[in-house]
């Protein structure tokens, strides 16, 4: 956990936004601000109105926003929720979290570097939303974190995460790590 922990805080040194969202185009701290929250909010509009027209009913009061970066999501969530809490690994995201918290004291940001999440207590949230993330964390870790979302979410509470459910078509199954430009890691076929 710490060797990944690491590996996200160097992102978040190097090119915050670009870490969150990586796009070729924006790379080298090129996200314009309100363009990159603005994907957020589209995100978790879409998600609400997905959830609408399920028939998917929620209480409004708390939600988590685990792998928050900078609050991309955090902010568009407390657009529909009482009060928002964004946890990331990385001290550097939570505190550009702090710094562009334009939500006031509807969101704040929790740095938590444990394979857990006792720093929110037992059933705590109406949603947890997790997107883009899990898929960055190490399995045996995603399963706690997994195990943990189920204990933190309030009774009728719901749950959004995010994971590939199959390997990218063209993908060996024996693949090597190598760095990805900028430091980031991808899987190469070998």
């Amino acid at each position: 956990m710490k060797d990944f922990a690491d590996n996200w805080e160097q992102h978040a040194r190097s090119d915050p936004m670009w870490a969150i969202l990586s796009s070729e185009d924006k790379h080298g701290r090129t996200w314009n601000v309100q363009d990159f929250f603005l994907t957020g909010q589209i995100r978790v509009d879409t998600l609400f109105a997905v959830m609408a027209e399920e028939g998917i009913e929620l209480e409004r009061g708390s939600a988590l926003d685990f792998g928050c970066g900078v609050g991309r999501l955090s902010h568009a969530l407390a657009v529909h929720m009482q009060e928002v809490t964004g946890i990331d690994v990385s001290p550097t995201m939570i505190e550009i979290g702090r710094h562009l918290n334009f939500s006031g004291d509807r969101v704040r940001f929790l740095l938590n570097q444990q394979d857990d999440l006792e720093v929110v207590g037992d059933a705590r949230f109406d949603l947890i939303n997790s997107q883009i993330t899990l898929q960055h964390v190490p399995p045996e870790a995603t399963r706690k974190y997994l195990a943990e979302f189920m204990r933190i979410l309030k009774p009728g509470g719901l749950l959004v995460f995010q994971l590939p459910s199959r390997q990218r078509p063209g993908v060996n199954d024996r693949q090597e790590l190598a760095l990805m430009p900028g430091g980031r890691i991808e899987r190469r076929s070998g």
